[in-house]
């Protein structure tokens, strides 16, 4: 009996000091993955000229489409994540644009519900006529198009951006490598 209560009295013990190494570990591996951005990214930052997040839609190997990517420029080199570019493997950066038309379909029952609280069943069939229309949106796009020789490979790298605050920062960057490459 009196080994029955010692044993559950070393458990507990146990359990703390297996969760405590277990706690340790963890921390030690986020501690050597943090090191390891800190250290990408400030190589990155460092004498940087110009950047921009972009979406990557396609070229860049091991990397999935629609992901948001940081692009760095530097003197002689640009940074698109992780991946460094010398202008020396660039062999062509374009810069352009497209219209992009997105149409938005309006809610039939929504409208419909709305339309019958206001006027009754007729306002409930006019509502909901009224949203089998819908409606068409602009947006314009603004892509960078890079050819580059990446890990001895031609790689045709395509990013875009969707905000037009930052479109002459892109077209900046894209101006900048023309000239240097």
């Amino acid at each position: 009996m009196d080994n029955l209560i010692w044993a559950t009295k070393q458990e507990p013990i146990g359990a703390i000091i297996l969760f405590i190494i277990l706690l340790f570990i963890l921390l030690f591996v986020v501690m050597l993955i943090s090191d390891q951005f800190k250290y990408l990214n400030s190589k990155q930052k460092k004498n940087c000229i110009s950047n921009v997040l972009l979406t990557h839609l396609s070229g860049i190997p091991k990397l999935e489409n629609g992901f948001q990517i940081l692009l760095y420029l530097h003197s002689d080199r640009i940074y698109i994540g992780d991946i460094d570019i010398p202008f020396s493997d660039i062999i062509n950066v374009k810069y352009f644009t497209d219209i992009e038309i997105t149409e938005e379909q309006k809610s039939v029952i929504g409208r419909a519900v709305v339309g019958t609280m206001l006027a009754g069943p007729l306002g409930g069939i006019v509502g909901g006529m009224s949203g089998l229309q819908s409606s068409k949106m602009k947006q314009t796009v603004y892509y960078l198009a890079i050819d580059c020789i990446y890990k001895d490979e031609i790689i045709n790298i395509l990013l875009a951006l969707q905000h037009q605050a930052f479109s002459n920062r892109l077209k900046d960057i894209s101006e900048y490598v023309n000239k240097h490459i």
